[in-house]
């Protein structure tokens, strides 16, 4: 009984010190304008931890994934968590309803030497046409009356255009989820 208690108990301090681990390197990248190499999946999974205390309020699985067991990169990481961060919280906020069990599927790949790329998706309830068309434009938002800025996007497309000088392209009808392709840059 001891034993098993111990046992359990040294897991949650694994995972206690994992994620304080992962909202200190997040934390520091957020207010660090310097680029830096990075192992790309592992960083996404460390965004993705450092939002574990949002998730474990929803029904929804976060899978990361890539064909490499590696991608490293040198970028900008603070500005990088920040697309992450705001693609997760589109997809809880608008692509599900509250409880409903989803998936976001994100998959990081390389192009080339020159480029990565992430597939973001989920299969949340998707949205029109004319959603699709001004996702992107800045206070655009489908719930507004519910404390969305219509921010979040704009800023994903800013970064990813402007600061990276990659593109962000989205797929989605409704009732089918939503599917970002974002090419990104290296920096040489």
């Amino acid at each position: 009984m001891i034993e098993e208690t111990s046992n359990i108990l040294l897991s949650n301090l694994k995972r206690a010190a994992d994620l304080i681990g992962s909202f200190k390197k997040i934390a520091v990248d957020q207010t660090s304008e310097e680029s830096r190499e990075i192992n790309l999946i592992d960083y996404i999974k460390d965004v993705v931890t450092s939002l574990k205390h949002i998730l474990k309020k929803t029904s929804i699985d976060i899978r990361v994934e890539s064909e490499y067991d590696e991608i490293v990169l040198k970028t900008y990481p603070g500005p990088l968590a920040q697309v992450i961060t705001n693609l997760i919280m589109n997809s809880i906020i608008h692509g599900f309803e509250p409880d409903e069990e989803g998936l976001i599927h994100i998959k990081a790949s390389k192009s080339n030497d020159d480029f990565v790329v992430l597939h973001f998706s989920d299969n949340g309830k998707g949205m029109s046409k004319e959603i699709q068309r001004r996702i992107f434009e800045p206070f655009f938002t489908t719930k507004r009356g519910q404390g969305g800025s219509g921010l979040g996007m704009f800023v994903v497309y800013n970064i990813v255009s402007k600061y990276f000088d990659g593109n962000i392209e989205c797929v989605s009808s409704e009732g089918k989820g939503v599917m970002f392709t974002i090419n990104l840059p290296t920096i040489k």
